[in-house]
């Protein structure tokens, strides 16, 4: 495991989609195996990305990474791992994973700091197989990557004031923060 980054930093938050329903629909035994399943594969794609894992409290899953290229690998990583994993009673579970890079105080069991909780948030407003980045993540990775991988997600309505981006592959389509969750970017963006 790579040493805990300090400075400026990429946060990343995975938390699992319907995850209430999905215990209740396997109970207590069986999304016990799922959750500690989930984890592994969560704690192994960051870790082999040079990610720094900090906490995983419930089904949520929070690593930092010093450099925002691992970061977005370890998200695309962890996207495939839980689409291949064979999970206990044929479950399906996606997993929604937002990043941001920012500044936090390193404290002794985490990091504290407004830019956690954007990352928090940014996770939060994803969908299951989505990855959401926020702008300050998005322009430190665009020129590593190709060209077709990004796509804007600020539709005319938002005036592109959301500040994210989602990776634009087929599991992953454009989304719009302002038109909520589970709604893709409207036709007329402008940003697209």
């Amino acid at each position: 495991m790579s040493a805990r980054p300090a400075g400026t930093v990429t946060f990343l938050f995975a938390d699992i989609e319907g995850s209430t329903e999905l215990l209740q629909q396997l109970g207590d035994a069986a999304y016990t195996r799922v959750l500690a399943g989930y984890r592994a594969l969560m704690r192994r794609c960051s870790v082999r990305q040079r990610g720094y894992p900090v906490d995983s409290p419930g089904d949520t899953f929070f690593a930092v990474f010093a450099a925002p290229r691992d970061a977005v690998a370890a998200a695309v990583a962890m996207q495939a791992a839980l689409a291949r994993h064979r999970w206990p009673r044929r479950a399906t579970v996606r997993a929604r994973v937002g990043l941001h890079t920012g500044t936090a105080v390193p404290t002794r069991r985490g990091y504290a700091g407004v830019d956690v909780h954007r990352a928090a948030r940014i996770c939060a407003a994803g969908y299951g197989g989505q990855i959401l980045l926020s702008e300050a993540t998005a322009v430190l990775v665009a020129g590593t990557l190709p060209a077709h991988t990004w796509v804007s997600t600020a539709c005319a309505g938002c005036a592109g004031r959301t500040g994210c981006t989602s990776c634009g592959t087929p599991s992953c389509p454009p989304f719009c923060l302002r038109c909520g969750p589970r709604q893709p970017c409207c036709t007329t963006c402008p940003w697209r």
